[in-house]
């Protein structure tokens, strides 16, 4: 009967310390799905495309550092 009542107190515990972080447990999952989505999007600019306007350069850079 004692080792009943511990499981269920224990249990109890277990499920209210559980049930504090399901608001950061739900942050976390929309944070994650937000990182996923920037790492799948196709960026508008093609940087490896050949197309577009290059830099000419008429004078040399000096002093930059």
């Amino acid at each position: 009967m004692f080792r009943v009542a511990e499981a269920l107190i224990l249990g109890t515990m277990m499920v209210g310390q559980a049930t504090a972080f399901a608001p950061n447990y739900n942050k976390a999952v929309l944070a994650a799905a937000r990182v996923f989505k920037l790492l799948d999007r196709r960026p508008l600019i093609d940087g490896q495309g050949q197309s577009g306007l290059r830099l000419v350069r008429s004078r040399p850079f000096s002093r930059v550092s």
